[in-house]
């Protein structure tokens, strides 16, 4: 019941074979509503920049969640737009379901998948998404998180594989601190390549007196509420 929130920024730069090395910056913040002990509700919003040499790019989106929170879990719909100037105005609208299981004190399991539909001047086409993640509680305020994330349209394959850190400083000043690694890999008519990422992270969480594992347990949706084909800065 009540009112959960988060406020985040993050840095990453992306590298490759034969390309200019990647900067990234985005900011976001997410607010989830608990409209009866088992039933709540989220919005989502966030603006990211990349740039490199000789190219730039911005990235504006919104977006929002409904879920059911039974004690084992959560299980839910979301939908999210997003806009980018990248190469002219693109436009992409993402559709799908999650679940979280929470397997012990210790671990998370998560799933989701869905669709979407990317548009811009003089073409269209959809696709889809599918992602599966654990997250290891080894402290109470110290999470690990595994992933994969898999998306399809056009001939174009991505597939991100991530681990990621996250330690809450402290309960009573709930500020995060993490920092995480990605590995894409893409193929597309015959061809294929490889980039990797590193990042570092800040997330303010509003309230508290809980430990991380609770936080993400019974706040915001983090990962699982996220249909973002790009999920370099999702913790």
């Amino acid at each position: 019941m009540g009112f959960a929130g988060t406020l985040g920024a993050s840095y990453g730069q992306t590298s490759c074979d034969g390309c200019s090395t990647t900067d990234n910056w985005t900011v976001g913040g997410s607010g989830a509503f608990g409209f009866t002990p088992m039933f709540g509700g989220e919005i989502d919003a966030g603006y990211a920049t990349s740039s490199s040499s000789g190219f730039s790019a911005d990235i504006w989106g919104d977006g929002g969640s409904l879920f059911c929170a039974p004690a084992f879990g959560r299980v839910g719909g979301t939908v999210a737009y997003a806009t980018t100037n990248s190469g002219g105005n693109a436009n992409i609208v993402t559709f799908g379901g999650f679940g979280e299981y929470f397997a012990s004190n210790y671990f998370t399991v998560g799933l989701k998948g869905g669709g979407f539909s990317f548009s811009t001047s003089g073409f269209s086409d959809t696709g889809g998404y599918v992602g599966g993640a654990v997250t290891g509680y080894p402290l109470p305020n110290l999470a690990i998180t595994g992933n994969i994330d898999y998306a399809s349209i056009s001939g174009v394959d991505l597939t991100n594989y991530g681990i990621g850190a996250e330690y809450l400083v402290s309960e009573m000043v709930p500020i995060s601190i993490g920092a995480g690694y990605q590995r894409t890999h893409a193929s597309f008519g015959g061809s294929s390549g490889d980039a990797d990422t590193w990042m570092i992270a800040l997330k303010f969480y509003f309230g508290g007196g809980l430990s991380l594992v609770e936080r993400q347990r019974n706040g915001t949706l983090g990962w699982a509420g996220n249909t973002n084909l790009n999920t370099l800065f999702t913790f």
